[in-house]
């Protein structure tokens, strides 16, 4: 499982979850609808948007912020 560390113009900055490894891939080779934070899950050679897994990573850290505001 990857996250989407972020965009530079034609190449994206992925961040192995497990390893921590970052690696550069070509944005022409991942799903269109990514962005930054974005879960990609990488199967059958090919990486693909984890939306529910993308939506309560992005919970998770928006409820977190909400909390550090009290």
């Amino acid at each position: 499982m990857y996250t989407v560390d972020r965009i530079e113009e034609d190449i994206v900055i992925l961040e192995d979850r497990k390893t921590l490894k970052i690696i550069e891939i070509e944005i022409n080779k991942l799903p269109k609808d990514i962005q930054e934070g974005s879960i990609l899950d990488f199967i059958d050679n090919e990486f693909v948007l984890n939306t529910k897994k993308t939506k309560e990573t992005k919970k998770r850290i928006n409820d977190l912020f909400e909390s550090l505001k009290k």
